[in-house]
């Protein structure tokens, strides 16, 4: 997988990561938690663009407003018919 990190949010007592193939987020490919302002994902696969986005969560467990959207760009295939 691959390494991501965020500035830390002074109020947060864990980070809710949301990945998805939509910069709309409407539809999520997975959700993880942490404490840490790092994580590990999935590697992107061959010509698939997905984005990310952090949410703080107090101690309470109310999640913040979202960061930023992040793009991230899997590795673009060879066509065959690919002109030189």
């Amino acid at each position: 997988g691959q390494a991501y990190s965020w500035r830390a949010s002074p109020r947060a007592a864990q980070y809710r990561v949301e990945v998805s193939v939509e910069p709309t987020f409407k539809h999520l490919l997975y959700v993880r938690k942490t404490s840490k302002q790092t994580i590990v994902l999935d590697p992107v696969k061959s010509n698939e663009t997905v984005y990310w986005r952090v949410l703080a969560i107090d101690e309470r467990g109310l999640p913040g407003s979202p960061s930023q959207i992040f793009r991230v760009m899997g590795p673009q295939a060879r066509s065959a018919s690919a002109t030189r």
